[in-house]
């Protein structure tokens, strides 16, 4: 799955006559909320909705929590 990005010029502060360097940054394509995403994942599972929405939920605390503490979280 491809990210859409854009290139974004940026100017050394320090010393304004380097050239521009130009990053990468990835372009929002639109929002999901938590109902939406947990309506479209029991769609295509077993699952009801409320199990879904246990799930997502318990997932995002326990990664703010990973991340929180440093962890690399493997896909």
């Amino acid at each position: 799955m491809a990210v859409p990005i854009i290139a974004v010029a940026n100017s050394n502060p320090i010393n304004s006559s380097e050239p521009f360097r130009y990053f990468p940054r990835a372009v929002q394509s639109g929002v999901i909320d938590l109902d939406q995403l947990t309506e479209q994942i029991s769609t295509s599972t077993t699952l009801t909705e409320t199990d879904c929405q246990a799930v997502v939920f318990s997932l995002v605390h326990h990664i703010s929590r990973a991340l929180l503490t440093a962890s690399t979280i493997k896909p």
